[in-house]
């Protein structure tokens, strides 16, 4: 079962993919990169095109996603 948050947080990059999450006063390191999309989202709505990313770190794995329109990254699903 995923939990769905949309939790802003502090993403360090290599290049353009993640390197650390950050969020709650703690950090965890990516260790793979398991799936990248792209979702226009409710473009009708004016809500803005999003990079997704799933992610195994060493505190779990989660899908994560950056605005592209204001470079801001949001916590989007914890996978249990």
């Amino acid at each position: 079962m995923a939990k769905i948050r949309h939790i802003p947080i502090r993403v360090t990059t290599r290049g353009k993919r993640p390197n650390w999450l950050f969020w709650g006063g703690r950090g965890t390191r990516v260790r793979q990169l398991l799936n990248f999309w792209r979702e226009t989202g409710y473009w009708w709505e004016g809500e803005h095109e999003k990079d997704f990313y799933r992610v195994q770190c060493d505190r779990g794995h989660y899908d994560i996603y950056r605005d592209r329109v204001t470079g801001e990254w949001f916590l989007y699903r914890i996978h249990e």
